[in-house]
This record gives structure tokens, sequence and C-alpha cells, in this order.
């Protein structure tokens, strides 16, 4: 038992120390994206009400102190036009995103993960609320740099950086350099979770019970050091938790194929339709997305480590 856990060990210091190269080519289509998207987004009939009420006004104490700075290209624009903005950069990272992740899978597969992953509810949601989802997204597309979008929000986007030590190191540099510039800011972000937690629609172990951390702990342990699945084990262990950032696990699409990408995109509209349930036992199936990925990505792996092949699909680095 002892040979084992120190095999295991071993093996997450080797995932962890991977190289982890900027993917500048899959940063900048994802760029070009959204610039070519903005027409379509800015016909698109969305309230919008997240960016209108919180981030075009700048009500955004609760958030990192560089979020005001990074979205200034934003709300710099009319107000309809920067949400138009974010959305079409949302569009364009999510299907980035998922297709790079199918990356050597062949052109078909690629263009269907990307497909699959633009229709789904946490897409919808994300681009009808204005929210920042896409832009943390494109952080984690953007690694090691990308550090400051993915960071954006941190209980969420520590769960992927965690996963490579330059990644890491990247993470701890800018959060030294924040406290000094701002001081203790965690302790008012992270302080906010308990009444942010208070809307109908969170589903973070804080509003389903300590069961849901419990879950969350077991996955933790039993990850490797895969971003998406420690990421999918992260939405189980932050208090604070909604059915739109699911957005950032699209990317499992396109690293899965076949039967199982279509079962994991019937789970996703499972989650989405659980959404708003409330007090009933059905929002409990909102989880259901990042488990299934948990579940479906280690299966892929144990199955690519059994025939001898090498998994060539990364969910946020690509060998350049």
């Amino acid at each position: 038992m002892i040979a084992a856990l120190r095999d295991r060990i071993q093996t997450l210091l080797e995932e962890w120390k991977r190289p982890a190269p900027f993917d500048w080519r899959a940063v900048l289509a994802c760029l070009l994206g959204g610039v070519l998207l903005y027409p379509l987004a800015a016909r698109l009939p969305v309230v919008g009400w997240d960016w209108y009420y919180w981030f075009e006004p700048g009500n955004i104490d609760f958030y990192p102190p560089w979020t005001a700075y990074l979205l200034k290209p934003f709300t710099s624009l009319p107000w309809r036009s920067g949400l138009a903005l974010l959305n079409a950069l949302t569009l364009a990272t999510v299907g980035v995103a998922a297709g790079r992740a199918a990356f050597g899978k062949g052109r078909v597969s690629l263009l269907g993960a990307a497909l699959l992953a633009l229709m789904t509810p946490p897409v919808f949601m994300a681009l009808w609320l204005g929210n920042l989802e896409g832009l943390v997204l494109l952080g984690m597309v953007a690694l090691p740099p990308g550090v400051i979008l993915a960071l954006v929000k941190p209980h969420l986007g520590m769960w992927a950086v965690i996963a490579r030590r330059r990644w890491f190191l990247w993470a701890a540099g800018l959060g030294i350099l924040s406290l000094l510039i701002w001081g203790l800011w965690p302790l008012r972000t992270f302080g906010e979770m308990g009444r942010l937690s208070q809307n109908y629609f969170t589903v973070g172990w804080y509003d389903l019970g300590w069961p849901v951390l419990a879950v969350g702990i077991v996955l933790i342990l039993l990850s490797n050091a895969d971003p998406l699945r420690l990421l999918a084990a992260g939405f189980f262990l932050t208090p604070y938790l909604m059915p739109n950032h699911m957005l950032l696990l699209l990317p499992a699409l396109g690293r899965l194929s076949g039967w199982r990408r279509l079962l994991l995109w019937l789970i996703i509209w499972l989650s989405g339709v659980a959404t708003g349930m409330g007090s009933s036992p059905m929002r409990y199936l909102v989880l259901a997305f990042p488990l299934a990925v948990w579940l479906l990505l280690g299966k892929a792996q144990r199955q690519s480590a059994g025939s001898g092949t090498k998994d060539v699909s990364p969910v946020y680095e690509l060998e350049v």
C-alpha cells in the first residue's frame, strides 16, 4: 500500500511538472473569432442583466481588484456594445477551447465538439446574463500568462491552475504582487461568498449541504493532474457555484469521442433542465455534469493507458 501511494505521488509530480507552453494560436483564434462574431452577438435578444447591473457600472467589489482594469475594453463602450463584444468573445472561446481539446481526432470530430459545446445551456445562460465565464475560459486557454483572466473567478479558476507547476508559479506570482498592491483583498472576495450563495440558483455545498463537500474531497483526492478533472472536483468544493459556471467544463466534449461525447452532451442538458429547481431535490442534478466529466475523462485516460496510446488532447495545453 505504501509503495502504491509512493508511485501515485510520483506520477502526480511528473504530470504536474509537464511542459505547459503558451498556445498563442488558440488565443489568437479566440480573439479573431470574437471580432468576427460581434455583428451576430449584437443582434442576440439577450437581457444582459449581470452585465448591466454589476460589471458595466463597476459594482464588482467582490471580484479581484484587477477585474475592473481587464473590463475596460468592454466598459468603455456603450453598455449594449460592451455586452455584445463580451458575448462574441465567449462564443468564440467556447468553440475554440472545445475544438482544441479534440486535437488529433480529425477535423470532423473537432468541428463536432465545437458545435456541441456551443449548443448547451451553460452557453445560453452566460449570454443571457452577460457574465464573465467566457473571459475565465479564455484565461485558461491562454495559460500561463492568462492566469490573470483565469483567476477573475478565483474560486473556480484556481482548480485548473494548480494542474501544472508553471501555471501555479504564475498564479503565486500574481497573488503576491496583488497583495502588495491592493492588500488583503481575498478576505473581501471570498468573504462575500456567503451572501452571494443566497441566490435562488446557487448549487454550491453552502446551499446543498456537506455531502456535496464530502464528494468533492473524495474526487480531489482521487484526481490526477488533469486540469478538467481537478476543475470538476473543485466545483464540489466551492461553497458558491452557479449553473452558468459549468461553461468552464465544456472543453471536456472535445476530450471524449463517440457515444461518450454524446452522453456527456445529454447530461449537460439534464443539468441545465434541473437549473432553478429551488429547494427541490432535482437541483442536485445540476452537479451531474461535473461528476460525469470527472468520471468519463478518468475512464478515457485509463483506456488510453491500457492500450498504450497517448492522450493527445489535453484540455488547456497543446505541445507547440
